[in-house]
This record gives C-alpha cells, structure tokens and sequence, in this order.
C-alpha cells in the first residue's frame, strides 16, 4: 500500500517511543500516552504509582514474568498531562539491550503500538492542551542550535506553561488571540447590522468599527516588519565568502570553522560548489559558505559553479569579499594594484554598502621591502594560512550580528507559515477597509479571521453568533 493512501493513527490507540537520545547512556526514557496506560503499568509493575511522584519499581514482561529492569516511573493521570492523556514516563537504564527489551514488551500490549514522528505533541495539540504557534515553539525549543534560538522559542511557547501566570510575559498567541477576538466583535457588528436590520441597532454600526479594523491591520503589518530578523535568527544569518579563485576562501572557511570543511588547493578553480558551515557565534547561528571563485570564461563545470555562487551572494544576509596579491608581482605591486582594483568586475555588482573587504595572504607581505603603497580601502587584512587578523574578522562579525538583531521584539513570527497568514489576514482587512458593500467586508473580515484562526489551529464560527447575541441582546 502506497504510504500517502494509508489511514492515519487512530487516537484510541496507545503509543510510546523512545523519549531520549539513542543509546548508550545512563538513562533513557520511554514515555507512553494513551487510555491504556493504567493498564500497561499494573501488568509491567504489578500496580499503579501515585500520581506525579517518582516511584522506583521492577519492570518484568507480564507474559514470562522475565525483569526487564528496575525503573523509576513517573504517572500524569489524564487530563493534566502534555497531552491530556494518561501519561506515563519509564526512565531506564540507558543501554540499547534495556532499551530494546522494554519496547518490544511495550509493543505486544494490547491497543498499543509505536509513535510517530511528532505525535505526542500533535495529541496535545487535538486535546486542546496548546494550540499550533505553541507547538511550532516546542519543535523550534528542540531543533534550537544557539543561545539566541533558545531564547526566540522560548518567547513563543504557550503562556499555560506558566500556570496560568498572570505576570508571565505575553506571547505570540495571546497577541494573535486578542487579534482574533477584536476582529470577531466588528465581524459581528457588521454581521448585526445585515442580518438584523429589523432590529433597534444603532445605523452606524458599521462606520463605528472602521477605526478598529485599520488599527488592526496596521498593527499586523507592524508584527510582519518586526518578524523578517526572528525567521533570520531560526534559519541562520547567512555570510557568503566572495572572490576571484585562488584567493583562500577555502582556508579562511577552515580558519573560521575551526576544522578542515573544504578542500584547500594551489590549483585554481578547486571549489566548484557551495560549501556551508554552520556556527554558534556568540549565540547566533551563522550559515557560513565557501563559494566557487568568479572568473570570466570559465569551463561549462565551473561555471555552473560560479552561477550558483551568484545566487547564494544574493540572498545572504552579508558577504565577506576576498582578495590577495597575486604571486606573480613584485609584492609592492601587487598590493597597489590590489589597492586600486580590489575585486573584479563581475563580484562589484554584487557588493552592498555593510559588506566586508579582507586582504587574505597577509603572510606574504610580512618582512618585504617596499615603499609605502596607498592606504587599502580593505576592512581586514589578514592571513588564513597562519591565522593573523582572524581574531579581529570573527569579533567583527559577530558585531554585525548583534547590531542586527539587538533591537527585537518580545514576540514574533519566526516561521513562512506564519507570516504568510498574518500577511494574508492583513490584506483582508485592507480589503474590507474599501469594499463596496457591507456583504463584501462582512467576507473579507470573515476571511481574515481564519487566518487568524489558522495560525492558531482553531477557528469557531459559533463564536461569531455569541457576539452577537451578547453585545446586542438581541431577540429579547
């Protein structure tokens, strides 16, 4: 049967998975979620632990009474789990034959069967225990490579985390909560006025809600403005290294990596791809790749090479042009000439105003006689060979770093799918603000709000029939 065409996993079911990093290691966890949790611990254990206190018990396979191991078990009775369902939490030891034995016991339970990738917290999304922004957040709090990531994720989780906690920092689902239901109360005072005009309704009903509904859009365009650095910060800033072949973008890649990422050559023309590195620098991630040198008329390879090195230049967030003397001249020469034409015709169109322009091979200028050469126009000059100036060139980066992103704000969208619907929200309300007929806006603003109900997974028509008959008290 082709996978797409299978039935999805029923909820009814019972599932466990491996809740730790593979084996070996100390502990491992198992965690299950399902209605026949209470069941599979009273046949494993011979009883059922007290709610949410550690317990220590023996695990023996209920069939042949064989010890699988002493484990420390932990019971979250529904509906105060992660996932609203009876919860439990085996912590084992970590060796892959403890590991394997207890799933496979756990496997041959009735009603129970292995999770799939995600589905714990998809549960918990079904059960109403958080909504789709706070299930995003988790799988970025677990993918979260940084400092700075960490923290992005953290400031997107579900405020309910905090117990309700009323001094607990707001969120983006409670900023995208209060969107929906200031959108709901004009949705229904338009709706007021054409599906009830036999009633005693005020006649500018319609004009009242007008101020609130630019208000909104305006503060939603404001969220999309702020939010373009926070999918940066999730995604990576992106730095491309630029030059002419041969110049050491190879071994400056290496020196910044701090390992041998790409393969370094005299010969010119070695790197006919992107190279990527990714780096923690000083709690951002930074997406650093080697590119192929530019060059004109190069061979049909490389200059698929180069092509691709265009493409990935223009999209990155900063681009660290390298240059070197070249061998062949007189070192005096060389560096008036890198002075004055420091970088060839083809990489000048892709040069903005916050790029950096390093002198590499700085070890070859080193004790040399010449006469004082013109000032280099270079931000850097260093050596990738021996390591001189690459100290200054990361504190330089990560400078750029921090002052892009130093300004953020408390809650942002970090996710395409997120800003896609709160841009699409944005222009339905745009919409509604010039429709010709109050039919027209009623469906625009209607369009924006399951938007906005998609961003959070829920959306309630019923909601809109409750405002209505609250605010107006209508059929009295």
């Amino acid at each position: 049967m082709n996978p797409s065409s299978m039935p999805p996993p029923l909820l009814t079911d019972t599932i466990f998975a491996l809740a730790t990093a593979p084996q070996p290691a100390a502990i491992a966890v198992i965690r299950l979620s399902g209605d026949a949790v209470p069941g599979v611990l009273q046949r494993l254990t011979g009883g059922l632990p007290r709610a949410r206190q550690a317990s220590l018990r023996r695990l023996c396979h209920p069939d042949t009474g064989q010890l699988l191991d002493h484990a420390l078990m932990l019971y979250f009775p529904a509906p105060h789990s992660y996932t609203g369902e009876a919860v439990a939490e085996l912590q084992l030891h970590g060796g892959r034959a403890v590991v394997d034995a207890v799933l496979a016991c756990l496997a041959q339970q009735p009603g129970c069967r292995q999770a799939e990738p995600g589905e714990f917290t998809k549960r918990a999304f079904l059960n109403d225990k958080m909504d789709l922004l706070a299930a995003e957040a988790i799988a970025d709090l677990t993918a979260a490579e940084t400092e700075q990531q960490r923290q992005l994720a953290l400031a997107a989780s579900n405020h309910d985390a905090d117990g309700g906690d009323p001094d607990a920092p707001a969120t983006l689902s409670g900023q995208i909560a209060a969107w929906s239901q200031q959108l709901l109360h004009s949705l229904a005072y338009v709706e007021a006025a054409l599906d009830f005009p036999d009633e005693d309704l005020p006649q500018d009903l319609i004009e009242q809600v007008r101020p609130a509904i630019s208000q909104l859009a305006k503060d939603m365009t404001d969220l999309l403005t702020q939010s373009a650095l926070s999918e940066e910060i999730r995604e990576g800033f992106r730095i491309a290294l630029v030059g002419a072949p041969n110049v050491g973008k190879s071994s400056l890649l290496n020196q910044l990596a701090g390992r041998s990422a790409a393969i370094v050559s005299a010969q010119a023309g070695t790197t006919r791809d992107v190279v990527e590195v990714r780096l923690n620098l000083n709690g951002y991630l930074v997406i650093l790749a080697d590119t192929a040198g530019v060059r004109p008329r190069p061979g049909q390879l490389e200059g698929e090479g180069i092509r691709r090195t265009r493409a990935w230049a223009q999209t990155a967030q900063l681009r660290i042009f390298v240059t070197a003397p070249p061998l062949s001249t007189a070192i005096s020469t060389a560096l008036s000439n890198a002075v004055s034409n420091p970088l060839p015709a083809a990489l000048q169109a892709l040069r903005q105003p916050h790029d950096l322009l390093v002198l590499n091979k700085a070890d070859l200028l080193a004790n040399q006689p010449h006469s004082s050469p013109p000032q280099p126009a270079y931000t850097l000059t260093l050596s990738a060979k021996t390591g001189l100036g690459i100290t200054d060139l990361l504190t330089l980066l990560q400078q750029q770093v921090q002052q892009r992103y130093h300004n953020l704000p408390s809650h942002s969208l970090s996710r395409a799918r997120q800003r896609r619907l709160v841009e699409r929200s944005a222009d339905h309300l745009h919409h509604s603000l010039t429709a010709p007929t109050a039919e027209i806006m009623a469906e625009e603003l209607r369009l924006a709000l399951r938007s906005l109900g998609e961003l959070l997974g829920k959306v309630d028509v019923d909601q809109l029939l409750d405002v209505i008959f609250r605010d107006f008290c209508l059929g009295k």
